[in-house]
């Protein structure tokens, strides 16, 4: 199971994916949305995602993580849309013979979707909105591309590169009471190329 929804996940439904009698240990991460960040109250994070693209990245992970370890089952869904402190975004499930091993492949999971899939958040927080992590920082004086974690540029350039120079929808200008969407196509993106708006 490697899904995008837009409605609550279900603990259970994510279990019963990674069922198997085999399976001595069965490990699940839970992502949440939390009340504070960096110091700011959160009143609500909104996600979006390029969801075709999200779900080849979630089954390229399970792959991964079983050439790592030997695990039975892993499942991966994530949610987008408008979500409340206190729901959860993310849930991932990994069966294994040995705890060891689904412990660590469960971190290494939610680990690379932070790093690998296109998924945008958004705080929604008292002092304003803010989106966070890969994809296109929205300020003050405009709009710019930017990676996860602080990546920069080159982080993009590898995106960019591993989607196969497809095209890809996913920049979002918020302007006064208005939202426009902007359908972005990217090559290839050097170490010198900078990409701004006024």
């Amino acid at each position: 199971m490697f899904r995008i929804v837009e409605e609550e996940i279900f603990l259970p439904s994510v279990l019963n994916a990674v069922e198997d009698d085999t399976a001595g240990a069965v490990v699940t991460f839970i992502g949440r949305v939390r009340s504070h960040s960096e110091g700011k109250r959160v009143r609500a994070l909104e996600y979006e995602a390029y969801a075709e693209m999200a779900e080849r990245k979630f089954a390229e992970i399970g792959a991964e993580i079983r050439r790592r370890w030997n695990v039975n089952r892993v499942a991966i869904v994530h949610r987008v849309g408008h979500l409340k402190v206190g729901e959860t975004s993310v849930i991932i499930a990994v069966s294994a013979p040995h705890r060891a091993e689904a412990f660590d492949a469960c971190r290494y999971a939610i680990d690379r979707i932070k790093k690998i899939v296109p998924i945008w958040k958004k705080e929604i927080c008292e002092e304003g909105e803010n989106w966070v992590g890969r994809g296109v920082s929205v300020c003050a004086d405009g709009w710019r591309f930017r990676g996860g974690a602080g990546e920069g540029v080159d982080s993009m350039k590898r995106f960019s590169e591993d989607i196969g120079r497809a095209a890809l929808s996913f920049a979002w200008l918020l302007l006064p009471q208005k939202r426009l969407a902007f359908a972005l196509r990217f090559d290839y993106i050097s170490k010198k190329d900078v990409l701004t708006a006024a």
